[in-house]
Order: C-alpha cells, then sequence, then structure tokens
C-alpha cells in the first residue's frame, strides 16, 4: 500500500512540474537586420566594404552579386566568375562580432551598377538584405552612414527620420534627402528641390501607406554616401489604447504564464480524490 501511494505522489509531482515548465523557453529568437548595406561611392582601385548587422544567433551570412543578367554566390568565387576580372586585389567576406562584411580589394569600373545584398539562416529560417548598389566614382572615400531600417507609426504621428554619419578624416558633413516611389535607389528624387538639407528629416505621415526615403551625404573631401531605402509605414490609429499598467504588466512579473492555473488546479483536484480513495480503502483494510 505504501508503494502504492509513493507512485500516485510521485505521478502527481510529474504533471505539476511539466504543466509549470513555460513552452516557449526552448524556442530561440529569430534573427533581425538592425543595419542593412548603405549605397556608398568608392573610388575606383579603393577597398570597397559592403555590411550589415544582425540581432540574434545566425548560423551562416551569405553574400550574393547580381552582376549582368546572372545572380553570384559569393561565397563560391573561385577565379572563374566573370566579376572576378574587375578585381585586382583580395575579396571575400569577414565578421565582426554581429556585422557581416563583404569586401573588394582593388574593385574596377567594370562592377559599377551591380548590386550586392546578404542573405543570413538560422535553420529553415531565412532573411535577406536590401541590395546596396555599387557606385564608383571620385577620389575620396565615402563616409559611414546608419539610418533605420524601417519605421511603423500611426496616421498624423509626428516622425524625424536621423541620419548618423561621420567622415573618414572627420570634418563636416552636408545631408539631402530623397524620396522614391518604387522603394529602388535609382528612383530617388530630392525632396523640397534638394532643400531638406538637415541630418534629420520629418516625415509626412497624413496619408495611409509606405514611403520610401534615402539620405546623400557628403564629406569635405567630397566623399559620397547614399543611405539604404527606408520604408516608413503610416497605419491607422490602434482600435482600443491599452492602459499603461497592462502593458506593463508581463515586465513586473517575470511572465509567469498564467494560463498554467487552471491546469495546476485540476491536478490538485485530480491529486485530492486519489488521495481520498486511498484514505478510504486504508480505512477499510
Amino acid at each position: 500500500m505504501k508503494k502504492r501511494c509513493t507512485c500516485i505522489c510521485l505521478a502527481l509531482m510529474m504533471i505539476v512540474a511539466l504543466c509549470a515548465f513555460p513552452v516557449g523557453a526552448s524556442e530561440s529568437v529569430l534573427p533581425t537586420i538592425e543595419q542593412q548595406p548603405q549605397n556608398l561611392v568608392y573610388p575606383v582601385g579603393s577597398v570597397a566594404i559592403y555590411s550589415i548587422e544582425v540581432s540574434g544567433e545566425v548560423d551562416s551570412c551569405t553574400w550574393f552579386l547580381e552582376y549582368g543578367d546572372e545572380t553570384y554566390d559569393l561565397s563560391k568565387a573561385n577565379g572563374s566568375q566573370p566579376w572576378e576580372a574587375f578585381i585586382t586585389g583580395k575579396y571575400g567576406s569577414n565578421k565582426d562580432g554581429n556585422t557581416y562584411h563583404y569586401f573588394f580589394e582593388g574593385i574596377e569600373e567594370g562592377l559599377a551598377g551591380s548590386h550586392i545584398y546578404a542573405v543570413v539562416k538560422q535553420g529553415t529560417y531565412e532573411l535577406t538584405s536590401q541590395k546596396a548598389m555599387i557606385h564608383l566614382g571620385g577620389s575620396a572615400m565615402p563616409p559611414s552612414i546608419h539610418v533605420p531600417v524601417e519605421v511603423e507609426i500611426e496616421l498624423g504621428g509626428e516622425l524625424g527620420l536621423l541620419c548618423v554619419a561621420k567622415a573618414p578624416n572627420g570634418g563636416l558633413l552636408s545631408y539631402t534627402w530623397y524620396e522614391t516611389s518604387t522603394g529602388k535607389i535609382h528612383d530617388i528624387i530630392a525632396i523640397e528641390r534638394g532643400e531638406a538639407k538637415d541630418p534629420t528629416l520629418y516625415v509626412d505621415t497624413s496619408e495611409i501607406g509606405v514611403r520610401y526615403y534615402v539620405c546623400k551625404v557628403e564629406t569635405e573631401q567630397e566623399g559620397v554616401g547614399y543611405s539604404s531605402v527606408i520604408p516608413v509605414k503610416v497605419v491607422e490609429h490602434s482600435a482600443t489604447e491599452v492602459p499603461t499598467e497592462a502593458v506593463d504588466a508581463p515586465a513586473n512579473d517575470g511572465g509567469f504564464p498564467w494560463w498554467i492555473i487552471p491546469l495546476l488546479l485540476g491536478a490538485m483536484a485530480v491529486g485530492a480524490v486519489i488521495a481520498y480513495l486511498v484514505t478510504k480503502k486504508i480505512m477499510k483494510n
């Protein structure tokens, strides 16, 4: 009889433990792209570098080049791909923390107009970056540029897009904002006829839909770069406003899985019934 009681108790403990185990504990966070490759203008013969910044765990990052009418897997470059004729030095990928790069050392005019992009994978999940156009020209290296990947805002909300840039050798920077109706870099049109020249652009949010923006940055040494395309999605106001307390509650309680409570109560009820039956049988014996 004691053995039977012990087995019943162990079974109940296992039920409670399984119910209390958070379902999402083993789930991994899918990666996201925090910084797209920028459309920088490199001098012919220089080292051109394209980068993406990723959050979350990544199994692989593979770069691709659209050259002519073909798309080439840059991880398989072995000297036989036609675009390689326009690189006089080394080329390849590398990683710095959560930032992934692809570089061309001694890039030549033949690659101008091509597009480069990255594909990151985590298991079966796949994420593709924007395509950066390869621009070549001038004699000065371009600035570094950081802009939002994308933005969503409610109708009529105030939104300022900030372009953070830095010249290779320091110095002043100038900015010009553009819009593209297609979301493609080669379709950009200067906003306010080129008068939108602040690092921050306050965009029109008076209509629902998606609009696309690009920031051009120039250095004192005449280095030039264009940002990645920034999609701004204007959406309807939320149907109901969630109280602040309700929004903050999950963070304050440590993410307690409240759905477990009914299961625990059910397990306790079953345990009480079993305990009653066992006790009754013991008393009869």
